[in-house]
This record gives C-alpha cells, structure tokens and sequence, in this order.
C-alpha cells in the first residue's frame, strides 16, 4: 500500500510527507477479506505474530528474503491503512447466492462464522456435499455442456483436466492430439537456447518433471493436448488488445504440425513424436481485427478467422529439486519447450476467484489432500460461487462409499476450519465498528444510498 501512496504521489508530482498522501487522490479499496490471503504473502493487517507463523511453515534453508516480516516500508502501509481508511461501507447482501433461504446460504456461512459451528452441523453439511458427488452416466449426462472442475490442489489438475478434455472430445466426436513438453538442462546465464542442441534431460528426471504444476514451470504444462474446440487460458499478456490476456479464455481452432509428423488414422489418440510449433486459438475476450489477421497470416498462412497463433517457445529456467539425488543431483536447472497456454478444464480456487459458475457447467474436487490439511478461504471461495444448492457438483465423492473412517477423517477436517481465524475476525470487528461510525458521520449520504437502492429494488 505504501508502494501505491509513493507511485502516486510520483505521478502527482507530490513531495513530503503532510496532506499529499496519496497525492490528494480519492482511493478506495475493496474486497473480501474472508477469501484468499495474498498469494506467498500475508495479509496487509497481520501483524508479526501471524507472520511468524507463516515462516514456520517455510521448509528449511528458505533464504531470509523469502521470510515474513515487517520492514520500515511495509509498516508504512500498515499505518496508512489503519490511518486513512477509516470510512468503511460493509457489504452484507450476497451477490451470487439467489436466496437467502437457499441451503447454500447457510451452508457457505459455516466459513465465514466468527464462532466454530458445531460438529453436528459440520457432519450434516459434508454428508449433504457428498451426496452431490456426480456418478459417471451423470457425468456423461453433462458432457454437452463441457463440464469444467475446480481443485483445490495442482496434483490433480492434470488428471482431470484430461479426464474432462477427453469426455469433451468425445462429445463432438473430435480426435485428441497429445505430447510432451521438451525439457533440457539450462545452457546457463549468458548463454543462447537452441532447441535443436539442447541436451535433453534424462528420462528419469523429465518423468518426474512433467508432472510438475505448470506454475512451477514458467506456465508450460509436461502434458498438452489439442482437438478442434479444445478450451485453454492464456498465460500472459503479449497481444492484450486482442484478446490475448493472462488467465483469458480461448478455444482451439487449429495446429501447425511438424513438417516430419506422420499420422496414425487407426489410433483413437494421436501421440505427436515432434513438437507442436503452434496452436491457433479464438480468443473469447476481444477481437482479432481484420488488419491484424492479416499481419498474422504472412506468417501463418493456415491462421482460421479471428484467431491467433500461439507458437512453441522456450520458458526461463526453473529448478526441479528433488529431496533424494535423481541422477546424482538435487538440483536440476531446466528449460522446458512447449506452447503456453493453460490446460482449460480444470483449474484451482485460486482461479475462480470473482468467477460466477451460474453460467457453465461446474463441478468442484473438495476431496481432503492427503496431508490432511484444508484452507477454510479454499472452500469458502469454491462454495460461493454457485447460486443455489442445486447446482452445487462434485466431480466424487469426499470419501470412498461406505468407508466410515475416511468419512470421519473428513468431517474432523471440515469442521477445523468453520470458523474464521482469530487475527481475521479482530479486523472484520475493527471494520464493522468503522461501518457504524461512517454511517453516523454521513448519515445524509448514507440514507441517500438507502433511498437509491430501495427505488431500485421497486424499479426491477
């Protein structure tokens, strides 16, 4: 925050430290403090207890600056934001939730109480998810409206990614095409990367590798897939007026083959031995023009209409490390070779964050990683973006049936995380007293907002 009020003050040509803050400019912040924290960080009003116990769960030899504590600047923010955001306006109407007597309504507020719901009401609330779990001819029931899963681990993003990507092939009887992303040992800082005099990995390491998430790998997944239709994300923003935006949705609508890659018809599977050199893909956000298309079309003559060619490249290094030595080394410095972009079907809750599901097909994988350990943000974030507890899917079950262990392990674990953590619920009480202050200090304004948004109501 601190960082903001000195770029802002910069552009504003503003000096000191008095009543420039911000150079004179109107800042509002908002959001919700009870989804995710920020990503390897902590939130902007923990202080040094809560960021002690986030470095004791960093893994031995993290270096210092990967560690949490409060620098001079930080404790700037800190104090900007307890000082100059004292006007608060707390939303209490959900948005997504048609229906404040829908079961979801008060099965979402499990995790976000201030005080942990009982056990009872945990059990009756996993036996209820559970029940949501889809068999496999419901799955193939949806099929026609490309069901797409949200995790709450990568580990099983790969594999219901090409679970859902096949069923969705299938449907519109479409071929898939597979390969492998490329892996070779980092020429090294200085040095120019060639794919055709990189030294390949041993199979051994790329084996393990390739099942690496693809954010540990510079955004180029070990496995890729292609079919006419295909749904991906882009992983950067290289061509943004056009629809070519971090995180956006595209869709397949051709390839760019290896001029030696020989087919196979009789097979169901199309396995590439070369590298893909491109993909071409429809973005679903903006519009490839018709002069930029043609640009694109003298260097891909095969370019569809309103596509755009996502061509093979190199990633920077990343470190694979492995606790046992995998070829006498730990460490292993790497380039993988492949195109980037995102596998389209199954993404984690980080993703859908702000996402709405009432539109697509959605189904959630709320299973409880095998550590044991679930994120009360993670389910919150997942459960609120349905509408109503009849769409609410699960990809399976949360435990195997009839296992009553596994489904005690699992309401145990739910029922650790209903209820917000201690550090949250003072702030969200600091606010809330802010919220009735404001309300007092512009009481004129506030009955005005109230007036607005009840001739809204009668109007719709």
């Amino acid at each position: 925050l601190n960082n903001i009020n000195l770029a802002v003050k910069r552009a504003k040509h503003c000096h000191g430290q008095g009543p420039d803050w911000f150079g004179n400019v109107h800042v509002i912040l908002c959001g919700d403090l009870c989804q995710h924290a920020p990503v390897k960080a902590v939130p902007l009003y923990a202080d040094n207890t809560v960021r002690q116990q986030y470095n004791r769960t960093r893994p031995a030899g993290t270096p210092p600056q990967a560690m949490h504590s409060i620098s001079a600047r930080e404790q700037a923010g800190i104090n900007l934001y307890r000082l100059f955001f004292d006007r608060v306006v707390f939303l209490q109407q959900s948005q997504r939730i048609r229906s404040e007597t829908d079961l979801l309504y008060a099965n979402v507020r499990i995790f976000i109480s201030m005080e942990r719901a009982t056990l009872q009401v945990v059990t009756d609330f996993c036996d209820a998810l559970n029940a949501c779990a889809v068999t496999a001819a419901q799955l193939q029931e949806l099929a026609p409206l490309i069901p797409r899963v949200v995790c709450l681990r990568n580990e099983v993003r790969m594999h219901m990614n090409l679970r859902l990507a096949t069923l969705h092939a299938r449907t519109v009887h479409e071929r898939i095409l597979v390969w492998r992303s490329i892996d070779c040992k980092s020429p090294g800082r200085g040095h120019k990367f060639e794919l055709q005099s990189a030294e390949r990995v041993p199979k051994r390491v790329a084996d393990v590798v390739a099942t690496m998430k693809p954010e540990d790998t510079n955004h180029i997944g070990g496995l890729q897939l292609y079919f006419p239709g295909c749904r991906y994300s882009f992983v950067d923003n290289v061509a943004a007026v056009l629809g070519n935006v971090n995180n956006a949705e595209c869709i397949g609508r051709g390839i760019l083959l290896d001029p030696r890659e020989q087919d196979d018809p009789s097979s169901s599977v199309w396995y590439l031995k070369y590298p893909l050199l491109a993909v071409f893909v429809e973005p679903l956000e903006g519009t490839v023009t018709e002069s930029a298309h043609h640009q694109l079309q003298l260097v891909y003559p095969n370019l569809p209409p309103e596509c755009l060619p996502v061509a093979a490249r190199a990633t920077e290094s990343f470190a694979a490390i492995f606790p046992e030595p995998m070829e006498e080394r730990h460490t292993w410095n790497i380039k993988r070779w492949g195109i980037p972009l995102h596998d389209g079907y199954a993404v984690t809750d980080f993703y859908t964050e702000g996402m709405n599901f009432r539109k697509d097909c959605w189904l959630a994988h709320l299973c409880v990683p095998p550590d044991g350990i679930l994120k009360r943000a993670s389910v919150f974030v997942v459960m609120s973006r349905w509408g109503a507890w009849a769409d609410v899917k699960l990809i399976c079950p949360l435990w195997p049936p009839g296992d009553s262990v596994a489904r005690a392990q699992c309401i145990e674990a739910y029922h650790k995380i209903a209820c917000l953590e201690p550090e949250l619920v003072v702030e969200l009480n600091r606010l809330r007293r802010l919220a009735e202050d404001a309300k007092v200090q512009n009481c004129e304004q506030w009955q005005r907002a109230v007036q607005a948004t009840q001739l809204e109501v009668a109007v719709s």
